[in-house]
């Protein structure tokens, strides 16, 4: 099973205009959390990072990918590929 990075590099390796080539490593992994639901305390857990960093990632998350909310990042990163590991 691939990592969320590595899948999102998979994807963005298609060399295609693709959205999720605006988010750095740490972003992508985030977001991938965000298709399963989990809150920023469970990310924050999950990933070995603090709550405000979590809080930070999908705040930049939303405002690269243009989207309003935690539900449209994890509908976008579903429809591209990216899953939680």
């Amino acid at each position: 099973m691939q990592t969320p990075v590595s899948a999102a590099r998979s994807i963005l390796a298609s060399g295609a205009d693709h959205p999720l080539d605006r988010l750095d490593r740490n972003e992508l992994k985030v977001l991938a959390q965000l298709t399963v639901n989990a809150s920023n305390e469970e990310i924050a857990r999950r990933l070995y990072v603090s709550e405000t960093a979590v809080r930070n990632h999908v705040m930049r998350i939303l405002e690269k990918l243009e989207l309003a909310n935690r539900r449209d990042a994890a509908r976008v990163a579903r429809q591209n590929g990216l899953r939680a590991a």
